[in-house]
């Protein structure tokens, strides 16, 4: 059961705590009332750029998914920018001879190539 906490009045100049916005003491330059509470921002924190982070992996997913299963098999790299594929953001990162470089997320990823991208889906079975 969630505890309550009661309003408190904030003098202006007065700190809070960063988590529960609690008045704290002038202690320096401390942003948090105990340790508990750095410990329960740090984590909600880490949590929502975990969950952004699987978020933009499974779209990155999504987009090339639907584009291979459309038949395109070479693309722009606009295009897919504009479909909301991050090219920052994905799960293997491959560069071989040649300097071709491969990114995937998940099963599908793309080969950067000089004039767009080719669509590609790793054989799960051959890695």
């Amino acid at each position: 059961m969630k505890e309550e906490i009661e309003p408190q009045i904030v003098v202006e100049s007065q700190k809070v705590c960063k988590n529960c916005l609690k008045p704290m003491e002038e202690k320096g330059k401390a942003k948090f009332c105990s340790k508990g509470c750095k410990g329960l921002y740090n984590r909600k924190t880490n949590d929502e750029y975990i969950d952004n982070t699987i978020k933009t992996l499974l779209s990155n997913r999504d987009i090339l998914k639907n584009d291979f299963k459309n038949k395109k098999k070479v693309i722009t790299k606009e295009s897919l920018i504009k479909d909301g594929f991050d090219f920052n953001c994905y799960t293997k990162y491959s560069s071989g001879l040649f300097a071709t470089t491969k990114i995937y997320c998940f099963e599908y990823g793309v080969e950067l190539l000089e004039p767009g991208v080719k669509i590609l889906k790793l054989d799960i079975n051959k890695t």
